[in-house]
């Protein structure tokens, strides 16, 4: 079953998986039912909304340390030439990225990060 999401002004959204020429996967989000639609969300990610009721995957935190409980913070990238997550080289307990980094979900602070 294609993965759908329906937002909060109640549009359908479908998840669709594109291949740059290297080969390397992109998701994004659309109305359209036509094109190459995902039957899972893909692993590590996440489905977010934005106040704005827009509809993509989105940031994510990796246990790099799983006895002392220590995460980093990577978020998506939208450039062609990175191309998927972006490590953002920070690392510490959950609850301080968690206040720092989701913050900027949804603003345009993600960007410069």
């Amino acid at each position: 079953m294609t993965v759908k999401y329906v937002n909060y002004k109640g549009d359908t959204y479908y998840l669709y998986e594109k291949r740059n020429a290297a080969g390397k996967s992109k998701y994004y989000f659309s109305k359209s039912t036509d094109g190459n639609l995902v039957e899972s969300i893909p692993e590590n990610y996440e489905i977010y909304e934005n106040p704005n009721g827009q509809v993509f995957l989105k940031m994510k935190f990796v246990l790099t340390d799983e006895e002392k409980r220590i995460f980093s913070v990577e978020r998506m990238c939208y450039r062609s030439f990175v191309d998927g997550w972006l490590e953002l080289y920070v690392q510490g307990e959950i609850e301080k990225l968690v206040k720092k980094y989701c913050y900027h979900l949804g603003r345009e602070s993600f960007y410069d990060l």
